[in-house]
């Protein structure tokens, strides 16, 4: 695709140095707060050997859109890729990994175009349902017409070992004084995070 702009293809192995930089400036200015070290070095190079290995992939299932200014600086990306789902349907979705615009090119012109190039591609081989993640608090895929589905979430496993007894202790606190030893004594107020109701 070509513009008076910029010019977006489909990456090669001449590409992966200007991929590198522009997902290594993404994760700078994202800094998302998990996982960590996202843009550490180590996990640069990691992304780096990752997406060496996909260029080369003769049989892809994974890959990535380099836009580029009329003198060849390249501006932005969009790696994406079909995942096979084993329960349920779509059995296959497109899915978008990374795509980033540099602030000094963004628009919503240029994004659009390498959503929509992607989606074109898809089409092109019989997908016909995206997916895609985002950070807390992000809406703008949803004018996209992305509907959230599920929400992931972490915690420390000792975190979640000390919640677990924390939960308990308040459970037979309360059993203590609903049978009648203490019922003087004033209740003692959960914690906010408060056991859900599980099914």
């Amino acid at each position: 695709m070509q513009t008076s702009n910029y010019t977006i293809s489909f990456a090669t192995l001449l590409d992966l140095p200007d991929i590198r930089r522009l997902w290594h400036a993404m994760m700078q200015e994202i800094n998302p707060p998990y996982p960590t070290d996202m843009a550490a070095p180590a996990t640069v190079d990691e992304f780096t050997r990752q997406a060496a290995h996909v260029l080369a992939d003769p049989n892809p299932a994974t890959f990535c859109l380099v836009a580029r200014t009329p003198d060849g600086e390249a501006i932005g990306f969009h790696c994406f890729g079909y995942q096979g789902r084993d329960l349920g349907l779509p059995r296959v979705v497109a899915f978008t990994y990374w795509i980033y615009v540099t602030p000094a090119h963004r628009s919503a012109v240029l994004a659009e175009d390498l959503a929509r190039l992607a989606c074109e591609h898809a089409l092109a081989n019989g997908i016909v349902d995206a997916e895609m993640t985002r950070l807390p608090g992000e809406t703008y895929r949803k004018g996209l017409g992305y509907e959230p589905f599920e929400v992931r979430a972490h915690a420390p496993v000792t975190l979640i070992l000390t919640r677990i007894e924390e939960r308990r202790r308040r459970r037979e606190e309360r059993a203590a004084r609903q049978n009648g030893h203490d019922m003087q004594l004033p209740l003692l107020a959960d914690a906010p995070e408060e056991e859900e109701t599980l099914p």
